[in-house]
């Protein structure tokens, strides 16, 4: 394959709405498209319309070989891109849309690197590679090197799924002698409990370097530098590896082999010593030498000099690991804090302060404990330093290039932070994960004989999230302290309900009257409960069941699909219908910001557990029945 650059656009699903993302699909060529769902992951899902690209770069956009487009592919990608993108904007998580599209290529390269480059052609051909994919998904499972068997449930299910949105049409059954992949509750992976032995490797490390680090930092200290690091010290220069211990140094021969810097005693090389150390003629070792010293004076001139914002950084990111630790936070929260309140309050739990912050536009409270003020507002002090005059909207600032940025820093933050820990001061260093620091906090709490409830409460978690950590790390035969269940109680929209509908509510039994101009098929007539979203005496309110309702709706009228004879006849009948869903949907969504939640809850609910409302599942079945749905 020659590999060629290709045009490219990006769909940025959270900067735009649904109205506008479909404009730009249906403008644009699909094979250009790469989606971007949250501001660090993004996916080239145009290149799966070449048979031939490279899977393995890291580089976007992806590069093709143009003459592979294929343009049956392109048709069948477009069609499922809208069904992801819909589900997306009626309450799917950026991170669930991320995962689908990553579930499709994997498929898709699958079967590109397995001669299966025809499974778009045709549903016989489609059905074929599911067979052959299944059938290596159950091998990697048995590999103990290879996947688990909840890892390949999903893998096996969106290709399923997606069977029936690119051969709406088809007769052939893609279940059909098909061993399904089991998905039990034993098989999801389970956040390991860390030991104390573990929790101690990883937060020691991330002090020394916290202190050592911020300390440089804030007080403006000289390269080169030493700091303590566990039983060793780290040399810091602003040089390639800024920062390494004698261990690194010992392993790594392209450090032994610099010309110029001393990576040992933390100098530059006398020039005879860097005329020795290499075959180049004096003078050009001299200037270089000279350009070293530069450097040199330039990082301890300047304060915000690049090798200063990247110590910055790593003190930084050494940090969020103790603030995970300490405030039980899970990623999502931490990503998207905003800055701190500055005030404490004294909680129920002795030796322990709540601060006030907010996260993805809701308040929440920070529990930690009173020994870790001192480092918060240390890390305080770091963060005005990275930012300047500047007021950024988060806690934790995303730096690129030495600069800071307004977004949230990247989600694989502590990951990348274990790697840079293992590449220049510790190759043995394990590092734990966000979820492995989060459990850490409740083990911790419940191991101190705090009530489940209380636990759940610190950690802004569920009751039966905490009841199965507690089970686990303590080896309890029961749990008896759960005898009641929160219930969470969502406020109203609009005036209270006269007149109950399966589609949602209605202001009073009156003459329906069509809004704008609804599908033919769709008129309000107060028989056909289809109609209602297209009624001006139509009601949807802020709760679970209103809500079920209408996504349960939508989902009978997707359903649809299989009963037209194309896919432009569906549109054409049905799918104005799903669109003014997705409006009202978006609307709520607006009005109501916390009910994404909910929706989004609902919606997987649907999708995963087929839990329709009664009424919509009688009409599902009967459809199915009498055999005008497949």
């Amino acid at each position: 394959m020659k590999p060629e650059e290709r045009r490219h656009y990006y769909v940025e699903l959270y900067s735009i709405d649904h109205v506008e993302c479909r404009r730009i699909l249906a403008s644009k060529p699909i094979e250009d498209l790469i989606l971007r769902c949250t501001n660090d992951r993004r996916i080239d899902i145009g290149a799966v319309c070449y048979a031939e690209r490279n899977t393995k770069t890291r580089v976007y956009p992806k590069p093709v070989n143009k003459a592979s487009l294929r343009p049956e592919r392109a048709s069948r990608i477009l069609l499922w891109c809208i069904d992801l993108l819909s589900r997306y904007f009626t309450g799917a998580s950026a991170y669930t849309t991320y995962c689908k599209a990553c579930e499709l290529i994997n498929f898709v390269d699958w079967c590109d690197d397995n001669k299966l480059s025809h499974l778009f052609e045709s549903a016989s051909a489609y059905k074929e590679a599911i067979d052959l994919y299944t059938q290596n998904l159950l091998i990697r499972i048995k590999d103990s090197n290879g996947i688990k068997a909840f890892t390949a449930n999903r893998l096996q299910s969106e290709a399923l799924r997606s069977g029936r949105i690119f051969f709406p049409s088809t007769e052939i059954n893609f279940l059909s002698d098909l061993p399904i992949i089991s998905n039990s509750n034993s098989d999801e992976e389970q956040t390991d409990t860390p030991s104390e032995a573990a929790i101690a490797a990883h937060l020691t490390a991330c002090q020394y370097l916290f202190d050592g680090l911020s300390e440089f930092i804030l007080e403006g200290l000289d390269f080169p530098h030493s700091i303590p690091f566990n039983l060793t010290n780290a040399i810091l220069l602003p040089a390639e590896y800024t920062i390494t211990t004698e261990e690194i140094i010992q392993e790594t021969p392209k450090i032994q082999a610099s010309i110029f810097w001393d990576y040992t005693k933390g100098a530059i090389n006398s020039l005879s010593e860097c005329i020795a150390r290499t075959s180049q003629q004096e003078y050009h070792v001299a200037r270089q030498r000279n350009e070293a010293l530069g450097t040199l004076k330039n990082a301890n001139d300047d304060p915000r000099h690049p090798k200063r914002m990247w110590l910055a950084k790593f003190a930084q990111d050494a940090f969020i690991s103790l603030f995970a630790a300490n405030s039980g936070l899970n990623e999502s929260s931490i990503r998207n804090l905003e800055p701190l309140s500055g005030k404490y309050t004294n909680s129920d739990n002795a030796g322990f302060v709540i601060t006030k912050a907010r996260a993805a536009g809701r308040e929440i409270e920070i529990e930690i404990q009173k020994t870790f003020k001192k480092q918060l507002n240390k890390f305080l002090k770091l963060r005005e330093y990275i930012c300047t005059n500047n007021n950024h909207p988060y806690l934790f600032v995303k730096i690129t290039n030495g600069e800071p940025i307004r977004q949230p820093i990247k989600s694989v933050t502590i990951g990348n932070f274990n790697d840079q820990i293992r590449r220049f001061l510790d190759p043995n260093f394990q590092g734990l994960s966000y979820r492995k620091l989060r459990k850490y906090k409740s083990v911790y709490l419940l191991g101190r004989n705090h009530p489940i409830p209380v636990v759940a409460a610190i950690m802004q978690s569920s009751v039966r999230t905490v009841a199965k950590r507690y089970s686990l790390a303590e080896e309890k035969k029961a749990i008896d302290e759960i005898s009641t269940m929160l219930t969470h109680l969502i406020s109203i929209l609009d005036a209270p309900k006269e007149l109950d509908t399966p589609a949602g509510e209605c202001s009073g039994p009156q003459t329906p009257k069509a809004v704008g101009t609804p599908p033919v098929a769709h008129t309000p007539n107060c028989k056909d409960f289809i109609g209602c979203v297209f009624c001006s005496e139509f009601r949807l309110h802020a709760n679970e069941a209103s809500v079920r309702k209408l996504l349960s709706m939508r989902y009978v009228t997707n359903a649809y699909l299989t009963a037209c004879s194309t896919e432009q006849q569906f549109h054409n009948v049905h799918g104005e219908s799903i669109l003014q869903i997705d409006r009202i949907l978006d609307e709520l969504k607006k009005a109501r910001p916390q009910m994404k939640r909910v929706i989004s809850a609902i919606q997987k609910d649907i999708d995963e557990k087929f839990k329709l409302t009664e009424y919509w599942l009688r009409t599902y079945e009967r459809l199915i029945k009498t055999k005008v749905i497949e």
